[in-house]
């Protein structure tokens, strides 16, 4: 029991370190990227060996990718924090506005999101007898909630772009597993660059395309 309570208390608090570690950095960088993010691009501009045209296309498509990771990401938050209290409220917990809206929030926080709310309601009941709930929110939580986040976020994330969802809730997965709490916007913005850089090599190997695109 010792050995238990030790390794997940360690998984635990690195965890959480890490997400706070994440946070601060993001605010870091952002901060930063305000004061000094236009010089940053006009340098980018300036190094790239690309035509003037393309580079602006990059750019374009960079941001527009941030821009769907943040809409994406609080869309998705509403909508998990109304199945969460719609699943309070069927197992019968009380302040079930509340514990939506605090949902909503925690939502927001990478790898653990929801469950950081719901896996506690369910060891709470399981503690006081109430078996059926407790398994009902296990249930609602992996199946309803957990499933939506990983339904709305690639379709939501695709845009107007012809990538499949699939490679797009990947380049999440994996943005999260290799940069952690950065890799949100970090996945998608790779995928995003990688594709619109075949995108361009498939106009400078047929000739055609490139003419008629000039």
């Amino acid at each position: 029991m010792s050995q238990f309570i030790y390794t997940n208390t360690r998984s635990f608090v690195t965890g959480v370190s890490t997400v706070f570690i994440g946070f601060f950095l993001i605010m870091f960088i952002t901060f930063y990227l305000f004061i000094d993010g236009r010089s940053f691009l006009e340098e980018f501009k300036r190094l790239s060996p690309l035509d003037s045209r393309y580079n602006q296309e990059i750019i374009d498509e960079l941001f527009k990718t941030i821009k769907l990771t943040f809409k994406g990401s609080l869309v998705i938050a509403v909508v998990q924090g109304i199945l969460g209290a719609t699943g309070f409220l069927l197992s019968g917990i009380d302040s079930w506005a509340l514990w939506g809206t605090i949902m909503v929030l925690a939502s927001l926080i990478p790898v653990v999101g929801t469950a950081l709310i719901w896996v506690p309601a369910a060891l709470f009941q399981a503690v006081t007898g109430h078996l059926w709930a407790a398994g009902f929110i296990v249930f609602w939580g992996i199946a309803v909630i957990g499933l939506a986040d990983n339904l709305l976020r690639p379709q939501i994330l695709k845009g107007d772009t012809n990538i499949h969802p699939l490679f797009i809730f990947f380049s999440v997965m994996g943005g999260i597993s290799y940069f952690g709490f950065l890799g949100i916007i970090l996945g998608p913005l790779i995928l995003s660059l990688l594709v619109y850089i075949l995108t361009m090599y498939k106009k400078f190997i047929n000739p055609q395309t490139l003419k008629t695109d000039i």
